[in-house]
C-alpha cells in the first residue's frame, strides 16, 4: 500500500510540473512573436500541426545559426514559446498528408 501511495504522489507531482512551468512562459500576439523570430533569430517556419482543436504548434528554425523555437498558438491569437534551443537539424522533408 505504501508503494502505491508513493507512486501516486510522484505521478501527481510530475503532472503538476507543466502547470508550474507555464507561469514562466513567454507569450505574445502571434504576429509579434513571429516577427521577432524572423528579425532577431533569422528563423523561418519548418512545420506546423494541430494539437487537438485548441492549439496550433509550429517549429521555427534557422539554417544559418541552428537555433529553433517551438511555438503554440491558441485560438485567441496568443502564441507561447514551448521550447527553444540550438543545433537544429532538419529531418528528411515528408510530403504533407492530404486532407
Amino acid at each position: 500500500m505504501t508503494r502505491t501511495r508513493l507512486f501516486l504522489a510522484a505521478l501527481a507531482a510530475t503532472l503538476a510540473l507543466p502547470t508550474l512551468a507555464s507561469a514562466d512562459a513567454i507569450c505574445a500576439k502571434r504576429d509579434s512573436m513571429i516577427e521577432r523570430l524572423k528579425e532577431r533569430f533569422g528563423e523561418t517556419e519548418r512545420g506546423m500541426g494541430l494539437s487537438g482543436s485548441e492549439a496550433m504548434v509550429e517549429v521555427w528554425s534557422s539554417k544559418k545559426t541552428g537555433t529553433f523555437t517551438i511555438v503554440m498558438t491558441r485560438p485567441d491569437g496568443i502564441a507561447c514559446v514551448l521550447a527553444t534551443g540550438d543545433s537544429w537539424v532538419d529531418a528528411a522533408a515528408d510530403k504533407a498528408p492530404e486532407l
